[in-house]
């Protein structure tokens, strides 16, 4: 095995190492976990590059790199990765405070960790066995003889989601956002960079900023594109492109990453800066105002629809069902109506009219839902479908917050909402509601890429 890097991250945020249920989780870094977000993003990139040259192909060709790089049920991994833990220390300030109901409240207030506690019992044990603050050693190894361009790009990957994603539950949402406290690449991988015209990785282990990030991004672009154009992976196959790439992908025309810096950060402890985040980026994004009855700031000044509210006909904003779509905000509903439809048909390729489906409200509580929608042929019934959301916030450093959109069209064809208006959604909508998304991105942070 050859050595390519040493990578040194420190938590900015709590991380909750584990899958999607709230009753299971690590208290260890799992190299999985890591190997995972790798991959995900490597399908991000090469797929990015692949439809920005028209290839029709282009989620195929992800997943040809991927297990290149990262390995399949069936070939082994190009890159071994080995992490050691250091300084792993719980949450601290956990504790419980009254509202006016009686009910108890985590001091720890954030988005995400309401829905990751909801049925649970023990809420604040969970938490306290649930979040851990960390630093830990990553060590990236290659199987193959000489440095190539496989491996560089596998070590991109690599990078790149630990500086757009984060670790674990709730990373979309700033959860287990780390810092980048060095990276060390081999001699051999700093002559590869320095012949490929690469500067991204050379900066990282001096400053981790805007700059940087932009570098990088565009630089692992570079390697996947020669790797395309060398036929590492098979030729491109052009012909009609769909609106958008078939998966989430770094692509120029379908991506875009903001920051803002935010200098109350700074000195604040993982846990309090994870708090504010929420307070001052995540709510206005991402939560409804019960209180106010409207939705998230991002979603304000669009056209009106109707919606039946205990069989009264009421104006909503049509941002309802759209930016469900784009925030992905399904959601179970509270009294809903008697009788409903599923409404929104989306259709990213033709303009034929379709039939909403009609269904009546299932009389279980957790049947009724409001979100995403999949028809099952076999069972001939609706499934509820969780689609995770295209917009990714986490954090650079201390104080730097890195928003990302994804814009794609692998969305499920429904959308199941309690109103009687059927509303057909095409890929022009959809674009519509990306662009109502990038407007208020645009408008409130910085663009750095492309």
């Amino acid at each position: 095995m050859r050595h390519l890097a040493t990578i040194k991250i420190k938590s900015l945020t709590p991380s909750a190492i584990g899958g999607y249920n709230p009753n299971i989780h690590d208290n260890i870094f799992r190299v999985t976990s890591l190997r995972g977000l790798a991959a995900w993003w490597l399908r991000a990139i090469v797929s990015g590059v692949a439809y920005d040259e028209g290839d029709i192909n282009h989620d195929k060709k992800a997943t040809e790199a991927q297990k290149i790089i990262f390995g399949a049920t069936n070939k082994s991994s190009l890159l071994v990765i080995r992490t050691k833990l250091e300084n792993v220390k719980n949450v601290n300030t956990i504790g419980t405070s009254l509202t006016g109901s009686g009910e108890n409240r985590l001091s720890i207030k954030h988005i995400r960790l309401r829905l990751l506690l909801m049925g649970v019992q023990d809420k604040i044990n969970t938490l306290k066995d649930m979040l851990k603050n960390f630093d830990a050693t990553i060590c990236v190894y290659s199987s193959a003889k000489k440095t190539n361009l496989k491996e560089v790009l596998g070590l991109y990957a690599i990078i790149i989601s630990l500086l757009l994603g984060g670790l674990g539950k709730g990373s979309r949402r700033a959860m287990g956002a780390v810092k980048l406290s060095s990276v060390e690449l081999s001699q051999k991988v700093k002559e590869f960079l320095q012949k490929e015209g690469c500067r991204g990785l050379l900066q990282i282990s001096q400053k981790v900023d805007e700059n940087t990030l932009k570098m990088i991004v565009d630089d692992a672009r570079k390697i996947a594109e020669k790797m395309l154009k060398e036929g590492v992976l098979e030729d491109i196959q052009t012909g009609e492109l769909s609106s958008f790439p078939k998966i989430p992908s770094l692509s120029k025309k379908a991506a875009e990453i903001y920051v803002k810096k935010l200098e109350e950060l700074r000195n604040m402890s993982c846990e309090k800066r994870l708090v504010t985040l929420n307070a001052k980026i995540l709510e206005e994004l991402f939560l409804r105002s019960p209180n106010l009855k409207r939705l998230p700031n991002i979603l304000q000044n669009t056209k009106p629809s109707q919606k039946i509210v205990k069989q009264r006909v009421v104006k909503v904003s049509e941002a309802t069902a759209l930016g469900s779509y784009i925030l992905g905000l399904p959601r179970e509903a509270r009294n809903p109506p008697e009788k409903h439809r599923y409404r929104v048909v989306f259709n990213t390729t033709t303009t034929s009219r379709k039939k909403a489906s009609q269904a009546n409200v299932p009389q279980e509580p957790r049947k009724q839902y409001s979100g995403f929608v999949k028809f099952n042929d076999k069972d001939k019934e609706y499934e509820h479908y969780r689609r995770p959301s295209p917009v990714i916030v986490s954090l650079l450093d201390e104080q730097t917050v890195v928003i990302t959109l994804l814009k794609s069209s692998d969305w499920p064809e429904e959308l199941q909402w309690f109103t009687t208006k059927e509303k057909e959604v095409e890929a022009r909508g959809i674009n519509d509601a990306y662009s109502l998304v990038s407007s208020y991105l645009s408008s409130n942070y910085q663009k750095i890429w492309p």
